[in-house]
């Protein structure tokens, strides 16, 4: 067959486009007899190994799509992974999830059975050629687990295959919980184009920790979870991990720096599993350095019927805020009635989240039905190209939150108080709007619970409700942190409208000193007691290290 086919190609004169053959059934199973193959040794396969087998792309979420040159060794590590199970799969060849899938199937001598991309991706298309491959083995990514949990069919489905395995993506708790419920066997399958299957959860019936992933041994010892911020861990893959396709780092050498960020099981004897939290790449950095978070916010808040998608925006901003998409399908409501009916979701992420990680509802800001989102085509959001498509929709937000333009503002005026005035205002809104019940004036702030976030809302209240004359714009975003109480807060914004310049009094001052004082001067009265000999011989051995010691 193959001295056939070179005959041909040599004598054809055709086009380029018809100038290599396609082999006829018949050919399939002939025998190449007339051209000598090479006998593969030991030094022979070294050299193949290293060669580059594939050129694939990575997804895109970050950026443009990059090649990833992957050696004959590095995907024959990969395949040998697989768990030889009848297969099927709903990602299309051209992801390399759905490709290294397939390979996994062929090395193990496992049939698989791909959805059918010719037709759309719904429920009722994928239970169907789900009842007809009846698989053992189910593999996909959430947003198509997430499409199978919205019905008991879908469900069902899944709970007969022996392993349902995810990869691509974090699959919200929501849907892997309910899933898990329902007796399916979800595992989570963790690694990427460059590195091969590194961690999953695979794991014995009745463990139902289907979020944390686990090493296998032959992986543990050539992967690296470096700690980068405190209970954060950076998944790398060193120079000895089999799988490994490029490097792109020196620290350790040759490595393979993942941006995947991970945390640890709570429980020490689980400390070696680890739940998926984010991209570095993801992290908001905020304008006071704090690093947000957002795939925690937007996987609870997208668990409402109501929400299609929810992302996090806020860098180098001094308070994050969130575009919410509506699902399709839910009945029309108004901006404001939308922000009601999510704004628990939006409170439930809040209290999971770090004080300077919360949003407050002014920074909700609802999409119209149908509005479109840049994500790729596994459904990940490509967060950068959403920043820049919904710019001017994130810069409006913060303009109504900050009131910057006073026209484009309430049509109320602003209010102009004295002193004492400013006192009974603040105090009532410290207690309505924010739920801080501070006792009088003189009480420090920080003291009945006031975090970051609230800190901000107050100082949005007070650039869009009170009269501060012309020096409007040397509020300070930290003005409450600066002043700690309200009584010096009310002098200060008198101070900006009537452009006099209220200083601390030495009354207040001591007044703060005498409050700092009782705070902080209780302990136990001391009661002097003879100190006893030790019995024996007491023993101090002195480090070489200046200024140390050990008994």
């Amino acid at each position: 067959m193959v001295s056939q086919i070179s005959h041909e190609l040599t004598q054809s004169s055709a086009s380029p486009l018809n100038a290599v053959p396609l082999i006829t059934r018949a050919d399939y199973r002939a025998s190449a007899t007339s051209v000598p193959i090479g006998r593969v040794t030991a030094h022979t396969g070294a050299l193949q190994g290293s060669k580059t087998a594939w050129i694939i792309h990575s997804s895109g979420s970050t950026g443009f799509p990059k090649p990833i040159f992957l050696s004959h060794r590095a995907l024959l590590a990969n395949f040998a992974k697989g768990l030889g199970l009848r297969a099927f799969c709903a990602s299309p060849l051209f992801h390399s999830h759905g490709l290294m899938e397939l390979f996994r199937c062929i090395y193990r001598g496992a049939p698989m059975y791909m959805a059918n991309h010719a037709r759309p991706v719904t429920r009722a298309n994928l239970v169907r050629a789900m009842r007809a491959a009846a698989p053992e083995l189910v593999t996909a990514v959430p947003f198509v687990l997430g499409l199978l949990a919205e019905g008991p069919d879908g469900v069902a489905e899944l709970a007969r295959a022996e392993v349902v395995m995810f990869a691509g993506s974090a699959c919200p708790d929501a849907v892997g919980d309910r899933l898990v419920e329902a007796g399916v066997n979800l595992v989570a399958n963790y690694g990427s184009s460059e590195t091969g299957a590194i961690m999953s959860s695979l794991r014995p019936r009745g463990d139902t920790d289907w979020a944390y992933v686990r090493m296998a041994a032959p992986v543990a010892p050539h992967v690296l979870m470096d700690e980068i911020a405190p209970g954060v861990f950076e998944c790398v893959a060193l120079e000895s991990l089999a799988s490994r396709g490029p490097s792109n780092c020196d620290d350790p050498p040759n490595s393979f720096r993942t941006r995947d960020l991970f945390t640890r099981h709570p429980d020490p004897a689980r400390r070696h599993w680890w739940k998926y939290l984010t991209r570095l790449d993801d992290r908001l950095t905020l304008v006071n350095g704090e690093k947000v978070l957002p795939l925690p916010i937007e996987g609870r808040v997208r668990q409402s019927e109501l929400v299609a998608e929810a992302v996090v925006f806020g860098a180098g901003r001094a308070v994050p805020g969130l575009l919410v998409f509506r699902a399709l399908g839910e009945r029309a409501m108004g901006d404001g009635e939308f922000v009601e009916a999510v704004w628990e979701a939006v409170e439930d992420a809040n209290r999971g989240a770090e004080s300077f990680s919360r949003i407050p509802r002014e920074l909700v800001v609802p999409m119209p039905l149908g509005t479109e989102w840049p994500r790729t085509d596994k459904g990940t959001v490509v967060r950068q190209q959403v920043y820049d498509v919904f710019k001017d929709v994130i810069d409006g937000a913060y303009a109504r939150f900050e009131q910057i333009d006073q026209d484009a503002g309430s049509d109320e005026p602003l209010l102009s108080l004295d002193v004492p005035e400013l006192e009974q205002w603040l105090l009532e809104r410290f207690r309505v709007e924010l739920g801080a019940q501070l006792q009088s004036a003189e009480a420090d702030i920080f003291a009945a619970g006031v975090d970051s976030l609230q800190t901000m809302r107050m100082w949005s209240l007070i650039r869009k409700t009170l009269d501060l004359g012309t020096r409007r714009e040397e509020l300070s975003q930290n003005v409450v942190y600066e002043k700690g109480n309200v009584k010096v807060l009310a002098k200060h914004l008198y101070g900006l409208r009537t452009g006099e310049e209220v200083e601390q009094s030495d009354e207040d001052e001591l007044l703060a000193m005498q409050e700092l004082v009782e705070k902080y001067s209780i302990f136990d009265e001391h009661v002097p007691e003879i100190a006893s000999k030790p019995e024996g011989e007491v023993v101090v051995s002195i480090c070489l290290q200046v200024g140390t010691f050990s008994c």
